[in-house]
């Protein structure tokens, strides 16, 4: 403990101080200091050594309202030339006998892996990986590769069965899987090529996802999936759970009520638009039709590029 005439001097060097009792570039508000409180304040740092200054900028320490406090100290936060303190931090250096110094903060844990312990990728992992591609899509055509979807399933998969085929798939996160492929697609697609042909896999083999860009083309339509996200670049598919239900018996239709509904069909020719009925069909009849609007654009399209069929197949049952 020092004399209390010296708590506010460094090396016999007085501490300036400047108590803010108006607004200041960092505070244009007036969460200041009342004139009352700044001359008690001054009254007491000259006493035990202080000095008190006009220039804000020429002050080490600023003695501030508790309202403010948090403002000047994000202002100072990387200046080792200032500190802001409340008022009470005077009388704290007077009662110690010397000046308290700058809380130093306390480090806290932060979300995510400890500095050195993420989980590579392994050979075991990249195998696992393009297992589960040689399944789901063996043709690269279909797309879809470089969708959410494949690799949320792959890491949902491993999660529902942790002793199960895909369980390698819970050592990353899916979007990790999919930066990974994205990184290192042309050498991972060698090794797909490689299960595709030993397993005899195509795209039409049990397990793959039943949807395929290439049948856009030819019904001639751009179908677009609500499950597809703008950033991926090969879109995304329903589960296996959800196109099986397009594939169930209550879903198919006899020729008889296909030949019924087909005028719930909307068929545009680009050339001369044609008006739709007022109620859709339903999408299992749509989807049916869609094969036979790609026949019909074939046979049209000898005579006149421009009649062309698009197929809507965004619509929904009443």
């Amino acid at each position: 403990m020092v004399h209390p005439s010296e708590v506010f001097k460094c090396n016999g060097r007085a501490i300036k101080f400047y108590i803010v009792t108006g607004p200041t570039e960092v505070d244009k508000e007036l969460q200041v200091l009342k004139e009352g409180k700044a001359v008690e304040l001054r009254a007491k740092i000259e006493a035990h050594g202080g000095r008190v200054v006009q220039d804000m900028k020429n002050a080490e320490i600023w003695i501030v309202s508790s309202a403010a406090l948090k403002k000047y100290r994000m202002y100072c936060a990387d200046s080792p030339r200032h500190r802001a303190e409340k008022p009470t931090f005077v009388r704290e250096c007077v009662q110690q006998g010397r000046l308290v110094e700058e809380p130093v903060l306390k480090k806290k844990p932060m979300r995510g892996r400890y500095p050195g312990s993420k989980s590579s990728y392994t050979d075991s992992h990249k195998d696992i990986l393009c297992q589960w591609m040689a399944v789901k899509i063996p043709d690269p055509a279909s797309g879809g590769r470089l969708g959410k979807r494949v690799f949320q399933d792959f890491t949902e998969n491993a999660e529902i069965f942790p002793n199960g085929r895909w369980a390698l798939a819970a050592a990353h996160p899916w979007s990790s899987w999919r930066q990974h492929y994205r990184t290192h697609k042309a050498e991972l697609d060698e090794m797909i090529d490689e299960y595709v042909k030993a397993w005899g896999r195509t795209a039409d083999s049990k397990g793959t996802y039943v949807h395929d860009r290439r049948f856009n083309k030819r019904a001639g339509a751009i179908v677009k999936d609500e499950n597809e996200s703008s950033d991926d670049d090969d879109g995304d598919y329903s589960s296996p759970a959800e196109d099986a239900v397009d594939n169930s018996p209550e879903f198919v239709a006899s020729e008889d009520e296909d030949e019924d509904y087909a005028e719930h069909l909307v068929v545009q020719n680009r050339g001369s638009p044609e008006a739709g009925p007022s109620r859709p069909a339903p999408r299992w009849r749509q989807s049916r039709a869609k094969v036979e609007a790609a026949d019909g654009a074939s046979a049209h399209g000898s005579s006149a590029s421009a009649a062309r069929y698009f197929v809507d197949l965004t619509m929904d049952e009443d």
